[in-house]
């Protein structure tokens, strides 16, 4: 990866998965027929939006990756990653490709995209129990033959 898509502010909330597990065990032990929390919808995050190009930067460093510097405007990447599916969508008769570029994944790089979990904390007491940072260095621990030259 060596180009941020955007101007690199978009802000986005990743959730370790502990902090999942978390939150749905404590969903799961106030469930009673007459529990307010019943048929609410619930987000659970790491309540902690970032920038998602620091994000990548620090999972890549942590990696041994060169992080990405440069920069390529949203509208020209998604326009591009747009071409390239409609080209793969012509072309299904004759051809058969699937991009890996597309506009959902254009889209989920360079746009904010982070959900409160306010009602969570406030309904169950929810509390990431596993920081942004913890979560980070765990999960490039656990990603040994991701490294640089494994």
């Amino acid at each position: 990866m060596k180009f941020i898509i955007g101007d690199g502010t978009n802000l986005v909330d990743f959730t370790f998965v502990e902090n999942v597990v978390h939150g749905h065990i404590m969903a799961a032990e106030r469930l009673r027929p007459d529990s307010p929390i019943c048929g609410k919808p619930y987000h659970i995050t790491n309540d902690e939006p970032v920038r998602f190009w620091d994000f990548m930067s620090e999972v890549m460093v942590g990696l041994g990756y060169t992080p990405p510097r440069y920069h390529l405007p949203y509208a020209l990447v998604y326009g591009l990653a747009l071409l390239l599916w409609l080209l793969a969508l012509i072309l299904r008769p004759l051809v058969s490709f699937k991009p890996t570029f597309t506009p959902m994944r254009v889209a989920l790089a360079g746009t904010h995209h982070y959900y409160s979990c306010e009602r969570a904390k406030q309904d169950m007491g929810y509390k990431p129990v596993v920081s942004l940072k913890e979560g980070i260095a765990r999960t490039v621990q656990s990603y040994p033959r991701l490294r640089q030259g494994a």
